[in-house]
């Protein structure tokens, strides 16, 4: 290749970046982000629409508290947790909390439970806990 045929090579080229960062700098907000927004209901699991608290844990899951029970999504599909899988009393979700070891912890009316597994212990003693105003607080010391 010739010394002409090289500098013509590096003059289209730099023709073109120029172009593409002329183009790129005189529209700064063409690449807005964009929100998609899906519904859920009984079809994906979610029985209950009377949405009272919502979590997101380390591991990803979504924990969504309703007035009848708790519900874990998985990015599928929404899996129901009520009073026969440990929870107290009835079921209507007060609040909820992920404490710095993983364990969930769900009140409701009636009390408060922590995950293990796939089911909920209440709990009789507080251990530090407690619900004020909607929310699951605990002692640090």
């Amino acid at each position: 290749m010739s010394n002409a045929d090289r500098a013509k090579s590096v003059s289209r080229l730099s023709l073109v970046a120029a172009c593409v960062c002329g183009f790129a700098s005189a529209q700064p907000y063409t690449f807005q982000q964009r929100y998609t927004f899906k519904s859920y209901g009984p079809e994906q699991g979610l029985t209950n629409l009377e949405v009272a608290q919502v979590l997101q844990d380390r591991d990803g899951f979504l924990w969504v508290g309703t007035r009848n029970g708790l519900f874990r999504y998985d990015g599928w599909r929404f899996r129901g947790f009520f009073t026969a899988d440990g929870l107290p009393g009835e079921a209507a979700i007060s609040a909820l909390h992920e404490d710095s070891r993983g364990v969930l912890w769900v009140a409701t009316a009636r009390g408060i439970a922590r995950r293990g597994g796939d089911r909920f212990e209440a709990i009789r003693e507080t251990l530090g806990y407690s619900v004020e105003g909607g929310a699951l607080a605990s002692d640090p010391s």
